[in-house]
């Protein structure tokens, strides 16, 4: 089998988000990981006996001397990606694979030449690769696997499944690529002909020295689009054609595997942070079918295991549910009283005699889910689970309510949750309250890593438990990996509650470790918990709001951008789109004659507002000029104002008049608090117009307002002296 590396790599890169792999030193460890598992499957399901990756080398290559623009409008590859390479390799050499590059030509070519040397040798080759200039290789020995959407959705690319999807035979593909083009390459096609068209004039004629050969005869635009462009698609025909000759330092019988160098694995393995289970599934991979000498798969303690679950459809369910299986309540595990004042001293940041672990050790774990929205959160499930042993509940009735309310009261000391806030505003949406938590995962895996942001308990397990789950997304562009899950797994909305209580339970074992070797028990339970819960309290009571005078400012600022639009449109003698740069740039620089700005990546010249300012102070003697780019300015900085003041309105929730934000306790590694949904801390307040909106934030009934420079200052304040936020 031969690999095209960097088809691989990227595809890697871009289906792992590059946050959520990382060492803690901020290298990028997505693609090695990604690669590492792609590969891994593949040959799990093929079975090579010989493999070989082949990589692009820096600098041009023969077809750049060709054609110059060739590949050239493509954006330069990711830093975080091209730091990786090298660590790929490395990797490779570690598992006794050869990894080939050939100054001068494209991994392509190398390709090409090790696969019509195993066709020579009378080897089945696969060749695995994104890239459909790989097609031409194709015959009765050679098969391209060619990924889908979701990896493992490898198609199996023979002579007949190209001639199924094209309408050509492999040997023809590439006459048909020089007709379409290559948009991804920069290799223009002839204009308006397709993979349709081109087929039917290769298999009208035969094939691209025919078709050219009575390109005379063919009518319509097409034919004389062809006509125009003949030494265009020659040139094409040259540049996609794949060297198959190369001469290279290596036989077939160099390209056998299965020798890991365990040591070197292991080194770079622990360089890159990965896990026991990531290194066991690599050796079983690359070791598969031989001895090696010093190779131990360790055993995994981080399987995830699905509780035994019971379904709870009344309270009386609940309470023999609770008594059979839950730990007796320890008083001590989190102290005597929850609200007392958390007073920040040195016994309470290093905690009690107890550690982290001994406590988590005789924990059990709440999960709910659904949507935490602060001020319109709804619940959908909720899962108990503790030594294995599940109590799921899908609906909260009364009896219900009463009996949880009851035993969350009487259990919380012991209580595992992630993210403590957002599990309050669920349980509060079917009217239970929840107590403190003896440990929240989510708090302690900022406080071991407070780099790593996890917008979801999968991410969590990839970075704490090196266990890796599917998550879809609308925004992969390569396609998606199909990671390692639980044996059996299904992804029902059930199955997948029980997963996250036991990737809860899992994570909370994991990190009471190392909060234990940081001593930071006492920094959790002293500072990060009650935080939470003022933050809690904080969101759930909101921001009071004047919506009439946010209304009306709304209305005004509208009508403020309508009036200067019409300015500029005045000075520029015609309606021009405002939000347009290309118009501005016509407007500006043509007819009005000013000096042109610096230019953009793309070559055209930049109109953001801080050149727009520029120019504007530079054009007092050009009175038209200055009229209609201080139009524009106050057009750009009303419109702006309108949209800030149209959020506060939108975020507004109807029942109570009240704007409810998320305070991200966990996202700056500095501890800074962050709003979101809406950003109440991007509202401006250096100018008139900024403070005006800010004075719509009133005070709500029978109460008042205090101000703090310091949002986290303002979570400690608000302890002593809001009770309210304490209920």
């Amino acid at each position: 089998m031969v690999v095209d590396g960097h088809s691989l790599a990227f595809r890697a890169f871009f289906a792992l988000p590059v946050e959520n792999f990382s060492t803690s030193a901020g290298q990028a460890t997505n693609a090695v990981w990604g690669f590492a598992t792609m590969l891994s499957q593949v040959i799990d399901t093929e079975h090579p006996d010989h493999l070989a990756v082949a990589f692009d080398v820096k600098g041009g290559t023969f077809r750049n001397m060709m054609l110059p623009q060739y590949k050239g409008t493509r954006d330069a590859a990711p830093e975080d990606l091209l730091s990786q390479l090298p660590l790929i390799q490395r990797m490779l050499s570690a598992l006794g694979v050869t990894y080939i590059e050939q100054p001068g030509y494209e991994g392509d070519d190398v390709i090409g030449t090790l696969a019509t040397m195993g066709d020579k040798a009378g080897y089945r080759t696969l060749v695995l690769s994104g890239d459909r200039d790989a097609f031409q290789l194709i015959n009765d020995n050679i098969t391209v696997l060619y990924p889908g959407h979701h990896f493992k959705d490898l198609k199996h690319m023979t002579s007949d499944a190209v001639v199924e999807k094209y309408h050509v035979t492999p040997e023809q593909y590439p006459d048909l690529a020089a007709l379409r083009g290559e948009t991804a390459d920069n290799i223009p096609g002839v204009p308006g002909v397709g993979d349709g068209f081109a087929a039917k004039w290769i298999n009208q004629y035969g094939g691209l020295d025919q078709i050219i050969e009575h390109a005379d005869e063919i009518t319509g635009k097409k034919g004389e689009a062809l006509r125009e462009n003949i030494e265009q698609v020659k040139l094409n025909r040259s540049v996609n054609a794949l060297v198959r000759d190369l001469e290279l330092d290596v036989t077939l019988d160099d390209l056998t595997f299965g020798t890991v160098d365990t040591a070197r694995l292991n080194d770079l393995f622990s360089k890159l942070e990965f896990g026991i289970r990531t290194r066991n599934r690599v050796l079983k991979t690359f070791n598969a079918g031989t001895t090696t000498a010093g190779v131990t798969v360790q055993p995994e303690s981080n399987r995830v295991v699905l509780p035994e679950v019971m379904t709870i459809t009344h309270g009386d369910e609940l309470r023999t549910w609770v008594d059979a299986n839950m730990p007796p309540a320890d008083e001590h595990l989190h102290g005597d009283d929850e609200d007392a004042n958390p007073a920040i001293d040195a016994g309470s940041l290093i905690g009690n005699t107890m550690t982290c672990t001994n406590a988590v050790n005789h924990s059990w774990v709440l999960q709910a889910e659904g949507v935490a929205k602060p001020g319109n959160a709804s619940m959908a499930s909720l899962m108990l689970m503790v030594n294995g042993k599940g109590a799921q509940i899908e609906h909260v009735d009364d009896s219900i309510a009463n009996e949880l309310q009851h035993m969350l009261d009487g259990y919380h000391r012991s209580m595992v949750v992630h993210g403590y806030k957002e599990q309050q505003h669920l349980l509060e949406s079917v009217g239970i309250t929840l107590p403190t938590p003896l440990f929240d995962t989510k708090l302690a895996g900022y406080l071991v890593h407070p780099d790593f942001h996890a917008e979801s308990l999968e991410q969590a397990a990839g970075h704490f438990l090196d266990l890796h789950f599917e998550e879809q997304s609308s925004e992969a562009t390569q396609g998606t990996l199909d990671l390692d899950d639980m044996d059996g797994s299904s992804n029902t909305q059930a199955d997948e509650l029980q997963r996250h209580a036991a990737i809860v339970d899992m994570l909370a074992n994991v990190l009471a470790d190392l909060l234990d070797q940081r001593a930071q028990f006492g920094l959790l339970k002293s500072i990060e918990l009650p935080v939470s819960k003022v933050l809690y309290g904080m969101e759930h009571a909101g921001a009071q709001v004047d919506m009439i005078r946010l209304t009306e400012m709304r209305d005004q600022f509208a009508a403020d951008a309508r009036q200067a639009q019409e300015i500029a449109w005045e000075s520029a003698g015609e309606r021009v789109n405002l939000q347009s740069p290309k118009q501005l740039q016509k407007i500006l620089f043509e007819d009005m004659g000013l000096k042109p700005t610096k230019k953009t990546k793309s070559g055209s010249y930049t109109t953001n507002a801080a050149a727009l300012q520029t120019l504007y102070e530079h054009s007092l003697d050009n009175d038209r000029a200055n009229q209609f780019l201080g139009a524009l300015l106050r057009h750009r900085e009303t419109n702006k104002l309108k949209q800030i003041v149209q959020t506060l309105i939108d975020a507004t929730n109807p029942r109570d008049g009240r704007i409810h934000t998320t305070f991200e306790q966990t996202v700056a590694a500095t501890g800074r608090l962050s709003s979101v949904d809406p950003n109440l801390q991007n509202i401006p307040n250096r100018n008139a117009a900024g403070r005006e909106i800010r004075s719509a934030f009133v005070p709500g009934r029978d109460t008042s307002r205090c101000s703090a420079p310091t949002t986290r200052r303002w979570s400690y304040v608000s302890w002593p002296i809001f009770p309210a936020t304490r209920r």
